[in-house]
């Protein structure tokens, strides 16, 4: 190592030549390094979503979740499979191995799949693929107070396609628009008059609304194709549809047994953006895209669309990516202070010079490290700008240790050259073993498993590769540059203010630390009884509260989300008044907050509301100002919101919600040995009960959901007698209520469904339905209450598996930010769920996240 100090020492070209190209391959690196908020993630999951229009949770468990599952068992490179079924679908989530090829996984699955033969008939294609991880960069509104939902969606789709024009943006969804449709709406009166079923209506309009070849006509000098194009894909062009002709020369049309209108699918999947009825479009950038870049050109978008645009308002909902750029701001504020603070602090006790080479070390080791970044694909986000103002301190501390040794060096008489040389290798072994001791520990990172892995190595590789290029930067180009300038030397004039803080320092030497030094070597049993001690103030500390710890740090986020849950049968209408309310509690408090800060800025920027999924639940998404502006925790406005709001005695669940990147502190699921739903439920419910009396813990939540009331249909004798079976009975009952669908049709970029359903005049209670009409194989007709037995029942919402058996998830938030996540699960375990097994001995529990 002496050698190659003295090398570059002596030929100084080959050190100014190894500065060029540090910062030159750096500069280049970093122009093409890819912004994100978090690290890239590679494909972890592969989902199985199937459509069963019509099925309850119960039947969809039974036809398709548990044959899947079953067939998925034994395939190489799966960790976990959760499953969810819910009302006319199902999801299967299949977690991946940290070593498994998600493409190999994939084939596998489609294989097992697809070699399924007993599904249900009515089920359509099962989809197969792997899980994208995007992440979110901006959320626009598009609002209107005037203009109907359809223009609405005209307008984003121009957007969308505007989006999707721009290099480097590929993901883009529209959200508040539910699918577009025609409805079929039969008039059973009407029905009854002319003798027609259902299903009579979905052969006609199947048969007549076509667009069909009939082959070619191959003449002497050309071919012709015969065609037919009598297809409509409004609801105006099936309106004079032929359903009947009769042989008296009588035409019954559609129109004249039904209503047929174009309208959006009657699934709650309304947006209002601040107050008003809007679109909500959500930009996402995929791992290989510039998070920034995505932002940036959709602020821009929407300035420009709001000057050419006055009936329609453009507006940014949330912006992910302030959170980075803080900490960009806040790494580029850290290293101009520690590059001043360098310069400040060793020009007073050193030399301005040798204080200016010590402060270039600093960007250089910083820039050198952006090549290797874009080698290794690192991104520029969050965790990674993190560790550059981590690495800063040591930075600057190595740099100051090897430059003062020198400096010393050359006091005592040395030439220059000698003591660049000599410094540099006296502290050496000491130096370097606390770069390799950092490298080391922060190493450990790669060989985590899971998100905390994925996360903390991009903050690991900074800090190793920063302190890896500081290596060169500290010990070959810092000493000759200290031996080239006129910074060190034993016969330059030392000024009379370095001379005066010598003389201070002098005397702090020998008056204070030299015999604190001599007492330690002298009684070294009370040195180590001191370290002792302090290791056991410190453990004691954790132990009793008073120093908190925590898994992941709750970091401050500028958007809170309030969701509600109300009972399963609540109407839209009802849900949505509750969510104004909470909407209305918003900018009260607001309000308050302006007052309190002396300032007409809002704190609360703009709500978004969102009514769905399902007509009982909804959501507040609301825009906080920036964190460094509004000077208050999210989380204590997320509690004042809480407190304007007050109690909902009509929700079942109502939560703030601030999203952090490892789910809810407390996440506890429930599993049972015999897949016993009751006995899950009734554990379920002591643990929920627990929970709710834990003062540390609010915001209990599950996934246990009771479903609306269902009716339930049995056969009566008469049925039989007349050559009825079940299936002939509730698919006619079905084609009336939930409806068949006739077509799909292609208009423009959105598949339109046809449906043929009864109005909702012949569908508004149980009564009407116990008098629909059952038509028998002969051609009679009779109620279904002379053929068939109903019977109103509870209903379920969703039933949920983890590796093959049924689960339960609770969940809940912490009441505050000092409470120490590790120490509440422990107590928690020891205090409420041992308790529970005890009472339910087959019921295992698992933390999640």
């Amino acid at each position: 190592m002496r050698q190659l100090i003295a090398y570059y020492i002596k030929y100084h070209v080959v050190v100014n030549l190894t500065l060029i190209v540090m910062i030159a391959v750096g500069l280049l690196g970093f122009s093409n390094l890819r912004f994100g908020l978090f690290p890239p993630e590679g494909i972890k999951y592969v989902t199985v979503d199937v459509r069963y229009p019509g099925a309850s949770p119960l039947e969809v468990e039974e036809g398709i979740i548990n044959k899947v599952e079953e067939d998925l068992t034994g395939i190489t490179g799966i960790k976990r499979v959760t499953s969810t079924a819910k009302e006319s679908s199902a999801n299967v989530r299949i977690e991946l191995t940290s070593s498994a090829a998600p493409d190999v996984v994939l084939d596998d699955v489609k294989t097992a799949v697809e070699s399924i033969s007993s599904f249900p008939d009515k089920i359509e294609a099962p989809i197969v693929k792997k899980e994208e991880i995007l992440n979110l960069a901006v959320t626009i509104g598009i609002s209107s107070g005037d203009l109907p939902l359809t223009a609405l969606k005209d307008v984003a789709d121009d957007i969308k396609r505007d989006f999707l024009a721009e290099a480097g943006i590929s993901k883009v969804f529209l959200l508040g628009l539910p699918d577009e449709e025609i409805e079929i709406s039969v008039r059973e009166n009407d029905l009854k008059r002319y003798g027609l079923t259902i299903a009579d209506i979905n052969r006609a309009v199947a048969q007549a609304n076509i667009r069909a070849s009939g082959g070619t006509i191959k003449t002497s000098q050309e071919d012709v194709l015969i065609r037919t194009s009598a297809q409509s894909y409004y609801a105006a062009g099936l309106q004079d549809l032929v359903i009947l002709a009769r042989p008296d020369g009588q035409v019954v049309r559609l129109q004249q047994v039904a209503s047929v209108r174009n309208q959006f699918a009657d699934i709650p999947n309304d947006r209002y953006i601040n107050g008003e009825r809007g679109v909500t479009i959500n930009v996402f950038a995929t791992n290989e895209e510039d998070i920034l870049q995505v932002a940036a050109f959709a602020k821009d978008y929407i300035k420009t669309f709001n000057a050419e645009n006055t009936s329609v308002e453009a507006a940014l909902v949330n912006d992910l990516t302030i959170g980075l750029r803080q900490q960009l701001k806040t790494l580029t504020a850290s290293g101009w202070q520690g590059i001043l603070l360098v310069l400040l602090m060793l020009s007073i006790f050193l030399n301005w010079r040798v204080a200016m080479w010590v402060a270039v070390g600093i960007p250089v080791s910083l820039i050198a490290m952006f090549f290797l970044m874009n080698v290794f694909g690192v991104t520029i986000n969050i965790l990674s700008v993190f560790g550059c103002i981590l690495v800063l301190g040591i930075l600057v501390d190595d740099g100051v240790v090897v430059a003062e040794n020198i400096y010393q060096h050359a006091q005592r008489g040395k030439s220059v050259y000698q003591a660049a040389v000599d410094g540099t290798m006296e502290v050496f072994p000491s130096v370097f073993s606390s770069l390799l001791t950092t490298i080391t520990v922060f190493s450990l990172f790669f060989f985590i498993d899971g998100k905390l892995g994925e996360y903390f190595s991009d903050l690991a590789f900074v800090i190793i590769v920063t302190l890896s290029v500081s290596i060169i930067e500290c010990f070959l180009l810092l000493p000759a540059h200290l031996a080239h300038s006129n910074a060190i030397g034993a016969d330059r004039e030392v000024p009379r203010f370095e001379k005066f803080i010598n003389r201070a320092f002098e005397v702090l030497r020998t008056k204070v630390y030299q015999p604190i030094f001599n007492f330690s070597v002298r009684y070294p049993a009370s040195v180590f009884g001191l370290a002792v001690l302090a290791l056991a103030a410190t453990v004691g500390a954790i132990a009793t509260g008073t120093a908190q710890s925590t898994f992941f740090p709750n970091i401050d986020r500028d958007n809170l989300t309030a969701e509600l849950k109300l009972p399963p049968s609540t109407s839209a209408e009802v849900t949505n008044a509750q969510l104004i309310a909470i909407e209305e509690a918003v900018y009260r408090v607001d309000e308050r907050l302006r007052e309190r800060r002396g300032s007409d800025a809002p704190v609360v920027l703009s709500t978004e509301r969102m009514l769905g999924p399902g007509a009982h639940r909804g959501a507040v998404n609301i825009t906080l100002l920036e964190g460094e502006e509004r000077g208050i925790k999210a989380f204590d406005i997320g509690e004042e919101i809480r407190a304007e709001v007050g109690p909902l005695p009509a929700a079942e669940e109502f939560t703030m919600f601030l999203a952090n990147a490892f789910g809810k502190p407390i996440s506890i699921s429930l599993t049972h040995r015999d897949d016993d739903l009751e006995e899950i439920r009734a554990a379920k419910q002591q643990l929920i009960t627990a929970l709710q009396a834990e003062p540390r813990l609010k915001d209990v939540t599950n996934n246990d959901e009771t479903g609306v009331k269902e009716v339930k249909i049995s056969l009566l004798p008469k049925a039989e007698l007349l050559g009825l079976n079940l299936l002939e009975v509730i698919n006619q009952v079905r084609g009336g209520y939930f409806g068949s669908e006739v077509q799909r049709l292609q208009r423009g970029t959105d598949e339109v469904k046809v449906w043929i359903r009864y109005t909702e005049q012949d569908r508004e209670n149980l009564a009407q339905l116990e008098q629909v009409d059952i038509r028998t194989r002969t051609g009679q007709r009779f109620p279904l209450s002379e053929v068939a037995k109903v019977e109103l029942t509870e209903g379920v919402k969703s039933i949920h598996h983890s590796d093959g058996r049924r689960q339960m998830l609770v969940e809940a938030d912490i009441s505050s930010l000092d409470i120490s996540v590790p120490k509440l699960q422990a107590s928690l375990t020891q205090d409420v769920l041992d308790p529970i097994t005890q009472n339910f001995p087959k019921i295992n529990y698992r933390f999640e996240g």
